[in-house]
This record gives structure tokens, C-alpha cells and sequence, in this order.
């Protein structure tokens, strides 16, 4: 469940990223985190291995204006 829960944030960052057509170092400043940190998540195969812990989800949602359940997989879209 874990694995899967990753797959899809990362696909969900990676299907915003095509959308807004940018490269990983202006997601990453976009998210507020280094390249060495946006490329970790997207490039773990596991939560325990790199991941983010849950500030630095809050830090994706919140700079990408996302909500929560739309990373998650829930719900894609922007928040009002």
C-alpha cells in the first residue's frame, strides 16, 4: 500500500510538472526544496528509503497550491 501511495504522488507531481511544463530544478524551487530533495522523492522506490516526511508534503502541497487529497491521488485539482 505504502509503495502504491508513492507511485501515485509521484505520478500526480510529475503529471503537474508536464501540465506546467517545467524542468525538475524549477519544480523543486517551485516546491521549496533543493534538486537533491524533489530528485530523492521522485526517484525512491520506497517511502523508507528516501521519501519526504509529512512537513515536506505539506511544503509540496502548499507551494504547489494542491491540496492534500489531490497529491494523494484522491482528487486532482488546484484549490480555490
Amino acid at each position: 500500500m505504502e509503495n502504491q501511495l508513492w507511485k501515485k504522488i509521484r505520478k500526480n507531481l510529475l503529471d503537474y510538472k508536464k501540465e506546467h511544463n517545467l524542468t525538475n530544478q524549477q519544480m523543486a524551487v517551485r516546491c521549496d526544496l533543493s534538486l537533491s530533495e524533489y530528485d530523492k522523492i521522485m526517484n525512491a522506490k520506497t517511502h523508507s528509503k528516501y521519501g519526504c516526511s509529512i512537513d515536506t508534503f505539506y511544503k509540496i502541497c502548499f507551494n504547489l497550491d494542491i491540496s492534500s487529497d489531490g497529491l494523494l491521488g484522491l482528487r486532482f485539482f488546484l484549490k480555490k
